[in-house]
């Protein structure tokens, strides 16, 4: 599993700090990821992020990540200011495109609706395929009330192909059951029950 490699990768070199901070993440979040979860989990977790923040301290990575843990904390005060070190970090090695859905998310979970959809926006020019950042696109757009923007973006995405799909569709349903637009609630219905009847020909 990905725990033993990044294990295995950081026996053969301790000092690779990507690996460290794989670990950090993965450790973290293993309670949902790993069956039964993992021994000693929370002392794995103090040294993966000790040994990551020793070797890569301006790691936009590991700072997006510290950010998301405290905000699972609660800690919001100290979330935003590790967001925001991640988004200077990543400007400073020139990867800011991968940390606007993150960005955007830190937005959209403190509420700040109009703040967040600056941040999906500019994801979704950078990935416009990103199936994740279309989902909470349209949800940000509907929680403004702007239904039009969010079925606009679900209508863009609704023939990719992959099942993570299923969910723009299941999200301009909601949309449209928001607005009582029967029509657009028998479209998307409609579009749910092909998805559901072309996977299920695919599985035969």
């Amino acid at each position: 599993n990905v725990i033993h490699h990044l294990e295995r990768a950081v026996a053969l070199d301790p000092d690779f700090g990507l690996a460290w901070t794989g670990l950090h993440y993965m450790y973290e979040y293993a309670p949902v990821m790993v069956a039964g979860g993992i021994e000693d989990s929370e002392k794995k977790i103090e040294q993966a992020l000790t040994r990551a923040r020793e070797l890569t301290p301006d790691s936009p990575f590991l700072l997006s990540q510290i950010s998301a843990n405290k905000i699972n904390r609660g800690e919001w005060i100290e979330a935003d200011r590790y967001n925001q070190e991640a988004l200077v970090a990543a400007r400073k090695y020139h990867i800011e495109d991968h940390f606007n859905y993150y960005a955007a998310m830190f937005q959209h979970t403190v509420g700040r609706i109009r703040q967040a959809i600056d941040f999906y926006e500019k994801g979704r020019v950078a990935d416009p395929l990103n199936i994740t950042n279309g989902v909470y696109l349209i949800e940000a757009y509907s929680s403004l009330g702007d239904h039009a923007a969010a079925f606009t973006e679900a209508n863009r995405l609704a023939d990719v192909e992959g099942p993570q799909v299923l969910l723009i569709h299941s999200g301009a349903l909601l949309v449209a059951m928001a607005t009582r637009d029967r029509k657009r609630m028998e479209k998307w219905l409609d579009s749910l029950d092909r998805f559901e009847d072309e996977n299920s020909v695919g599985r035969k």
